[in-house]
């Protein structure tokens, strides 16, 4: 890593100054998973969590896909945050909102091998095949879990609306 771009992620929270310490999660990986549901998390996802002192995940499924968000423990309390900054409390909004990020949401311990157990409706929301392939995919703060041909599909149409805003001259961010 440059000395610029070393700076960069430094101001940016991702590397600690003297260190390639990451604290996004970044990458795709695929493993398989067991007849019990179980499924190694990538060891450089279970460095990231170390990193930043979670010796668990929350998972819940993805709002906006056929997979399965994961993030450290503490992002239940920031989702807490934003959620009574986000609407009146006690409305309805509100509600639907609590309902959506912490009904949904399970705490997975890992065993000593790594492994998490995907409960069976997560399993059954992402398309999951027990003693199936399953892919990882880092998405800074959070990772998501997908079924590998659905992520593949995601990540391509990802790229190619991302290269259409490009083109457009919208940055590709909008």
């Amino acid at each position: 890593m440059s000395t610029q771009n070393l700076a960069l992620w430094t101001r940016l929270g991702r590397v600690e100054p003297f260190g390639a310490v990451m604290k996004a999660f970044a990458g795709t990986f695929t493993n398989k998973m067991d007849a019990k549901g179980r499924v190694s998390v990538p060891a450089e996802f279970r460095d990231v969590l170390k990193t930043l002192g979670s010796a668990a995940i929350i998972a819940r499924p993805t709002l906006h896909s056929p997979s399965i968000e994961c993030a450290p423990l503490e992002y239940l309390e920031r989702d807490r945050q934003v959620v009574q900054q986000s609407a009146a409390p006690l409305s309805a909004a509100q509600h639907r909102l609590r309902l959506r990020l912490f009904g949904s949401a399970r705490r997975l311990s890992f065993d000593p091998e790594g492994r998490v157990m995907l409960p069976e409706e997560f399993i059954a929301r992402a398309n999951l095949s027990l003693k199936g392939m399953v892919s990882f995919a880092g998405v800074d703060e959070t990772f998501e879990i997908w079924e590998p041909a659905a992520l593949k599909a995601a990540q391509d149409e990802a790229e190619k609306r991302l290269l259409e805003q490009i083109e457009r001259g919208d940055g590709g961010l909008g």
